[in-house]
């Protein structure tokens, strides 16, 4: 319930109003002018409190929230949208045409893997884990492009980021083998209180760059446990 006002001249904008949206769906407000759609878009988006009843988003009643508690609530949805909208652009970059805009050259194997997992391992630990890593031996070449490359590599750490245990180290392996070059990053899943579900457009991706760089990407979960591995052959 939403009135403004007060005695004689108040005004009911909202009066007893009460309805449930499930997760993913899509429901249209539709009325005369002046019926209290905005009102009442206003007071689900906490712009505007209501008189009273209550607003649950996810089991938590936002309409007896503070400030800095809605503040902070809004911080992380915003940023969950932000998430969403990357992990879309960049899968429309990938899908959007019949072959991405790659240059593939050849490098250095070790020094290339070098970089993008001294990369990754910066922000892991600089987002609170630990990184344990076994690096490549030997001397070998991949066709690649780096630039893409990376982008796989950062679709891995935001993974991380987003659903391993931080009380268990993330682990790198990069190894040679049957004239392949493979990096696994494998973490423990988090027990999340409030988990998000995955989109897995950014693993999409993954696996779309590696196929266009005649590599292969796998990933292997289970109920504890989640491991993203690449591949590229070597010469």
């Amino acid at each position: 319930t939403k009135y403004y006002g007060s005695g004689d001249a108040v005004s009911k904008a909202l009066c007893g109003v009460s309805f449930t949206m499930e997760r993913g769906e899509f429901t249209a407000i539709m009325g005369a002018s002046g019926s209290g759609k905005s009102t009442l878009l206003n007071v689900i988006a906490t712009i505007d409190r209501p008189s009273s009843g209550s607003i649950l988003l996810e089991g938590t009643d936002v309409a007896g929230m503070r400030e800095q508690e809605l503040a902070a609530m809004s911080y992380e949805k915003a940023m969950k949208l932000k998430d969403m909208t990357d992990d879309l652009f960049k899968y429309f970059l990938m899908f959007g045409s019949s072959r991405p805009n790659m240059e593939l050259e050849n490098y250095y194997a070790g020094i290339l893997m070098e970089q993008l997992m001294g990369e990754a391992e910066f922000d892991l630990l600089d987002a609170g884990f630990a990184v344990n890593r076994i690096d490549i031996q030997g001397q070998y070449t991949v066709q690649a492009d780096p630039m893409y490359l990376k982008r796989v590599m950062d679709n891995l750490v935001s993974n991380a980021r987003k659903y391993a245990d931080k009380s268990r180290p993330v682990m790198f392996i990069c190894e040679v083998s049957g004239g392949q070059l493979s990096f696994c990053m494998s973490n423990n899943i988090a027990v999340l209180t409030n988990p998000v579900e995955s989109t897995k457009i950014g693993l999409r991706t993954c696996q779309k760059i590696m196929e266009h760089m005649h590599g292969g990407f796998t990933t292997r979960r289970d109920e504890s446990h989640f491991a993203a591995e690449f591949s590229l052959p070597v010469k």
